[in-house]
């Protein structure tokens, strides 16, 4: 019984552990642009239509969920995580200019991103 106690554990820390995921830490740099935009803007969260940061950060999850079904379907591996990259690098050292320069309807396969 204690064995199982410890698989359990294992798998549990393991998918707690920091994530590899790219879309996530493009997220993160992005939602912490974008805050300060909000602050530049004086614009509250909820004024820009998210629950918060948490809302945010959700919807852009969602983004990069969808994007990633869509990849599969249009056979494109990998767009989403290079475009991702791409975008939390922006992001990182980004302008409010950078931000709402993105057109996020855009598939990352079509041209003009």
């Amino acid at each position: 019984m204690k064995g199982a106690y410890v698989l359990v554990l294992g798998v549990c820390l393991a998918a707690c552990g920091p994530s590899d995921d790219p879309c996530e830490a493009m997220c993160d740099a992005a939602a912490a642009l974008y805050e300060g935009c909000l602050v530049e803007w004086g614009v509250s969260w909820d004024q820009a239509g998210f629950d918060g940061q948490v809302g945010f950060l959700e919807n852009c999850a969602t983004w990069a969920w969808e994007l990633r079904v869509l990849e599969e379907d249009a056979r494109e591996a990998g767009a989403v995580d290079a475009i991702c990259r791409e975008r939390s690098t922006l992001f990182e050292t980004g302008t409010c200019d950078d931000y709402t320069s993105i057109d996020w309807n855009l598939l990352p396969w079509e041209a003009g991103d």
